[in-house]
């Protein structure tokens, strides 16, 4: 433990007290006898900081009210030291509070200092013991963060409430499924958090603070957790937080040296007072219930096993009714059963036709979902998109008002090629003359609609469309090495059993929040989109490294008025504490122009002298980022990435983009939305998305239907 610091904004230390900080029993809050039968503090010896100055470097630098400036003073053995014969309390720059710095803990105590694990293992428990305490202390504003980095891991303001907490530093998962208890009987009250019956997780949270105290205990715990049991599958914890307050005179906190347990007089009557609220709780619930599919085993995907050789078999093998399933991709997905949109082969004409260079404009249409103009216009939108590839042949201009397409494109593909040097004028004179072309295609429309029989007849003899082309384009530039390691990291964290199933899958269709059907085989599985666009954006530009395409900004966007837009938005984090928004925007503008040239080498992310953003790379061909994150994702370059180490800062880059580009719900847009992930996003996986091993775990890739196990159901009934 090379380095530790806490900081406070309290009332401070005075001076001519600072000599007899680190002797024992000076920081007691026990004034008489009787209040050791009564204790509701977290000490009550005051002998921490005596016991660390004996195995440390520690140092205090404190201010009051009164002060004019801070003091610093350094202890060894419990007693103040001073260097070089200089005055021993010396003063320094400072803030109202107390700030204890603790140096080569254990540096004179070999043995003891052997205990301590790897450094991340320690920081891991520090965080969750100072997230524990942010969460029942709201309305306290916590900071955690590592020695010389910028981003925090736990940052809470005094606005924020215990369920904000919750959601800050366990997820919104967790969150959105806890029931907020609180009950009161003659010997003890409580109230807290706890999941509904829907959460379920392998690792549950215990959280118990008996009288502000942060402890354990197990009887309590396992009473509580066995309520849980008729709800939710076996091996499955819930989420619990508890504050309990009892009569400090029934309380025994000197039961473990670390006062982590403690013991309380009819602990087994509160206990059960305790556990009967969980469980009446629970049945209020009841009502409704969300079930959880069983998440896949990563080594029964797909088989390993060598093919047979049918050659040498001197029958045919016979052929089972559960072998015969679709297994073809060009074959009719959920899309063929609903009736198109009168434009949706207009747009894929277009989009197929059109190499790269792609305008879009936004709505002019009120929209009753959308925000105002006048609100735009303040959060400065972007207003167009051109998307600019180094092979331009073709322009094509789309406007937001039309419907977005999923269904295949109907006659024969094989006219394609005869017919594309055709399509291409017709796009060129779109461009010179708007309202001729639009006479023509209609015209077109109308003539291709004579030829058509009735809805349901096309739907059952529609054809599959060819995606957009996701071919990989040959590198001009060398790998650094720093990204071959990160593209070597990716490949040691994949598994290669999920990866099969992205390489001959047939596409079923897109479902509701960002999840999509597919079949490998004889096996149908889920697939949570949004949680995969993010890895496989952040593969491709490992990839696609200094090699990028880039989509041009119609007019510049001021970095700075896009930092206010993020740190104004109603879920920033920022507060009074971090200092003015206008510095924190002009930091964020110096930052970035100062990297820009490596910002636009590497990843065709051009900033110009005026810090105005005018390009951003284009990862997949075909594929624009939602522009109402642009905020957000500026603000994050400056916060989120390490921009001091070469690998890291492109390990951190790319995440970044990749949370910015990865594909996002959108309501008003679904059709676009399931058109992107069927021509894009999922040609894109097959291509060579490595998938990681977590997929498997945190729900990502779900197997929900295996024609096998179905026929043997079937079979005993």
């Amino acid at each position: 433990m090379k380095f530790l610091q806490v900081k406070d904004n309290g009332h401070g230390i005075k001076k001519e007290d600072l000599p007899i900080v680190c002797e024992r029993f000076t920081t007691s809050k026990i004034s008489s006898f009787e209040d050791l039968k009564t204790i509701q503090t977290y000490g009550f010896r005051g002998e921490a900081l005596a016991s660390i100055s004996h195995i440390s470097h520690l140092s205090v630098v404190t201010m009051t009210e009164s002060d004019s400036c801070a003091w610093k003073a350094s202890f060894r053995d419990g007693k103040l030291i001073s260097k070089n014969g200089d005055q021993a309390i010396v003063a320094t720059a400072g803030v109202k509070g107390t700030t204890i710095t603790i140096e080569d803990m254990f540096y004179n105590v070999s043995s003891r200092l052997k205990t301590l694990t790897k450094p991340n293992e320690e920081y891991v428990r520090i965080t969750e013991v100072v997230g524990k305490y942010a969460l029942h202390n709201a309305g306290i504003a916590f900071s955690l963060k590592k020695k010389d980095e910028s981003a925090t891991d736990i940052h809470t303001t005094k606005s924020h409430s215990k369920r904000d907490v919750i959601r800050l530093i366990y997820g919104t998962n967790i969150s959105k499924d806890l029931m907020e208890i609180e009950e009161k009987s003659d010997r003890a009250q409580f109230d807290g958090y706890i999941s509904n019956v829907n959460f379920a997780q392998k690792k549950g949270q215990f959280i118990l603070f008996i009288n502000n105290r942060l402890v354990d205990c197990r009887p309590l715990k396992k009473a509580v957790e066995s309520a849980y049991t008729p709800y939710i599958p076996r091996g499955t914890k819930p989420f619990l937080y508890f504050s309990l307050r009892l009569d400090p005179r029934t309380v025994d906190v000197n039961i473990h040296p670390t006062k982590s347990e403690v013991r309380f007089l009819n602990q087994d009557e509160i206990i059960q007072f305790v556990r009967d609220a969980v469980v009446q709780k629970l049945e209020g619930t009841l009502a409704s219930r969300t079930f959880a599919t069983q998440n896949l085993q990563q080594t029964t995907l797909v088989s390993d096993s060598p093919p047979i050789n049918t050659n040498n078999l001197s029958t045919k093998k016979k052929e089972y009714q559960k072998d015969k399933v679709r297994t073809d991709h060009r074959e009719q997905t959920l899309d063929a059963f609903f009736e198109p949109s009168t434009n949706k082969d207009d747009f894929i004409d277009d989009i197929e036709n059109a190499d790269t260079d792609t305008e879009i404009k936004p709505t002019k249409k009120p929209n009753p979902k959308r925000p105002r103009e006048d609100e735009d216009e303040e959060q400065g939108q972007v207003e167009k998109i051109v998307v600019v590839s180094k092979n331009k042949k073709a322009k094509m201009k789309l406007s937001d008002e039309e419907d977005l397409p999923i269904p295949p494109k109907k006659g024969n593909n094989t006219t394609k090629d005869k017919n594309s040097q055709k399509d291409t004028d017709n796009l060129t004179e779109e461009q010179d003359n708007p309202k001729k072309a639009k006479v023509k295609k209609e015209s077109k429309a109308s003539q291709s609609d004579l030829s058509q029989s009735t809805p349901s007849t096309q739907s059952s003899q529609r054809k599959p469309r060819k995606p957009i082309s996701t071919a990989p384009k040959k590198r001009t530039k060398p790998q650094l090495t720093s990204t071959l390691n990160l593209l070597k990291q990716v490949e040691d964290v994949s598994q290669e059993n999920l990866s099969k199933i992205f390489k001959n899958y047939s596409f079923v269709g897109c479902v509701s929040d960002g999840l999509a059907l597919i079949q490998n085989q004889t096996e149908l599985y889920l697939m949570d989109v949004l949680k995969l666009s993010k890895e496989l954006f952040y593969q491709e530009a490992l990839h696609n490294f200094a090699e990028f395409d880039s989509i041009n900004l119609s007019s510049p966007a001021p970095i700075g008025t896009l930092c206010m837009i993020a740190l104004d938005a109603p879920g920033s984090v920022w507060c009074p504490e971090d200092g003015p928004k206008e510095s924190i925007s002009n930091y964020v503008v110096e930052l970035l122009v100062s990297r820009r040239e490596m910002l636009q080498d590497y990843f065709s992310l051009t900033i110009d002298d005026e810090g105005q953003l005018l390009t951003l790379p284009q990862i997949l061909p075909g594929y624009v980022p939602e522009i109402g994150a642009l905020a957000t994702f500026i603000l994050r370059l400056s916060t989120e990435v390490d921009w001091e180490e070469e690998q890291t800062c492109f390990e951190t880059l790319c995440r970044e983009f990749a949370e910015f580009y990865s594909i996002a719900p959108d309501e008003e847009n679904e059709t676009k939305r399931y058109w992107t992930i069927e021509q894009i996003l999922f040609p894109a996986f097959r291509r060579r998305f490595q998938v990681p091993s977590t997929a498997a775990e945190d729900g990502s890739i779900i197997r929900i239907a295996s024609l096998d196990k179905l026929y043997k159901v079937f079979e005993r009934c």
